[in-house]
C-alpha cells in the first residue's frame, strides 16, 4: 500500500512539473528595410531583434536575427520564452531603427523607411511684432547650430520650404511618421525677452505635399 502511494504521488509531481514547463513558441516579425524615400533596398544587412530592457523584466539581449535579401526583405524568427518579462522589443542595425515592437505574435512591419525625408512650410505667424531692438531666435531645422535669426519689428514670414528629418527613432505604432520640431524665443541684445518654447507636427514620411509648422510668436 506504502508503495502505491509513493508511485501515485511521483506521478502527480510529474505532471504537475510537465504542467508547469513553458512549451516553445516561435514567432515571427519580418518586414521591408529601404535607404530613403527612393524606395532603395537595404540589402545584405545583418538586423538584431533586441528585447527591449526593463526595471520591471527583460535583459535586452538578443532574441533572433536575419541577413535582409537583395530587396530589403527581412524575417526575424524568435522564441517567446527568451523575452518573458519584457513587454515590446526593437529592430537593431548599427543602434535602433525601430522600437516598441509587441511581444508574443506574429508581426509584418511593412516598409521601414531608414532615414525619412518630410516636407514642410516653415512660418512664423506675428502676435506681437516687438520692438527694433529685439530679435526673433528661430530654430533652424536643417542646422540647429545654426538659429535663423529676423530682427523686431516682426511680420508674417515663411522662413522656408524644407525637407527635415527627426532625430527620434521610428516607432512600431507610428512607423510611417516622423516628429518634426521648431522653436522660437525672443532676445534683446544679450538678455531674453520671451523665453524659447518648442512647436512639434507629426508629419507624414515622404510626403508630396508640404505639411505646415507655424510658430505663433506672442
Amino acid at each position: 500500500m506504502k508503495q502505491t502511494k509513493t508511485i501515485l504521488f511521483i506521478l502527480i509531481l510529474a505532471a504537475f512539473t510537465s504542467s508547469c514547463k513553458r512549451e516553445d513558441t516561435y514567432y515571427i516579425v519580418k518586414g521591408r528595410l529601404t535607404t530613403d524615400c527612393s524606395g532603395n533596398p537595404v540589402a545584405n544587412q545583418e538586423l538584431l531583434l533586441k528585447q527591449t530592457p526593463s526595471i520591471f523584466g527583460g535583459s535586452g539581449g538578443v532574441l533572433g536575427s536575419a541577413i535582409t535579401d537583395a530587396n530589403g526583405n527581412f524575417a526575424i524568427t524568435y522564441n517567446s520564452k527568451d523575452c518573458a518579462g519584457g513587454d515590446d522589443m526593437r529592430i537593431n542595425l548599427s543602434g535602433p531603427i525601430i522600437e516598441y515592437i509587441p511581444t508574443q505574435q506574429n508581426i509584418d512591419i511593412g516598409t521601414i523607411v531608414l532615414s525619412p525625408i518630410c516636407k514642410i512650410v516653415y512660418q512664423v505667424k506675428i502676435n506681437k511684432p516687438y520692438t527694433a531692438n529685439d530679435t526673433l531666435m528661430c530654430l533652424n531645422i536643417i542646422n540647429p547650430a545654426s538659429p535663423i535669426r529676423i530682427p523686431a519689428p516682426l511680420h508674417d514670414t515663411i522662413l522656408g520650404i524644407i525637407n527635415a528629418s527627426s532625430m527620434e527613432t521610428l516607432q512600431y505604432d507610428t512607423k510611417d511618421f516622423s516628429i518634426i520640431k521648431g522653436g522660437w524665443g525672443v532676445r534683446s541684445n544679450s538678455t531674453i525677452v520671451s523665453p524659447g518654447r518648442e512647436v512639434t507636427i507629426q508629419v507624414q514620411n515622404c510626403n508630396t505635399v508640404p505639411d505646415t509648422l507655424t510658430m505663433i510668436i506672442d
